[in-house]
């Protein structure tokens, strides 16, 4: 697996690609996560607003069910 934001000029919100969904960059975490046969992901203490939503709409491209702990989550504004 790669890390995210790895490229300086490009936008790596998504725990999963960059903002152009794999155009540079793809850590993997997809094919990870299915190789673990895992279909649910719980999040907790990302900021809602970036990382939580983008990561959230690639987490439904891909097919998981979305778990968040709302009392551990947080805006960044």
């Amino acid at each position: 697996m790669s890390k995210k934001g790895t490229y300086p000029d490009l936008e790596s919100y998504s725990a999963f690609s960059d903002e152009n969904y794999n155009y540079c960059e793809n850590t993997g975490l997809d094919d990870w996560l299915k190789n673990k046969n895992i279909t649910d992901i719980i999040f907790v203490r990302l900021a809602t607003d970036y990382c939580l939503y983008n990561t959230e709409l690639d987490i439904i491209k891909n097919g998981y069910k979305i778990h968040i702990m709302l009392s551990c989550v947080e805006s960044v504004n």
